[in-house]
């Protein structure tokens, strides 16, 4: 993993890796898949980003049958965070338009929503982000 340093302060450091990004576009697709209300999927399964089929972890019955049943919260933002990050790796060149209409599933308006809670303009690409 490639780490930036973007604060020295006193003996203090902080260090940014280069997920953060995916951390904000994972809570953002959190929020899109109504993660933290009360009998959604997403809260149920402890999968804020909705996904499925994940190795390793079992489906729920819910939904369309492959949505992914993660034993705890922070197993589930992990494999959503993992999943943005190797994504992000992978295809620097997409556009936020792009990357929400292929994680959606196809909705056209998926990536205008991240993007607006990003602050940035839906034809920024993942790699730009960086």
């Amino acid at each position: 993993m490639k780490w930036l340093l973007i604060l020295a302060v006193g003996a203090a450091v902080f260090f940014m890796s280069e997920n953060t990004i995916a951390r904000k576009i994972a809570q953002a697709i959190a929020r899109l898949e109504g993660y933290g209300l009360e009998g959604a999927i997403p809260t149920d399964y402890h999968n804020p980003g909705d996904l499925e089929n994940w190795p390793g972890y079992p489906v729920g019955s819910r939904g369309n049958g492959q949505i992914t049943k993660f034993p705890d919260v922070g197993t589930g933002w992990a494999a959503l965070v993992s999943d943005i990050t190797n994504h992000m790796s992978l295809n620097p060149l997409q556009t936020i338009a792009e990357f929400g209409a292929e994680y959606s599933g196809g909705d056209p308006g998926y990536g205008e929503r991240i993007a607006q809670a990003l602050g940035v303009s839906p034809f920024s690409t993942l790699g730009s982000l960086l």
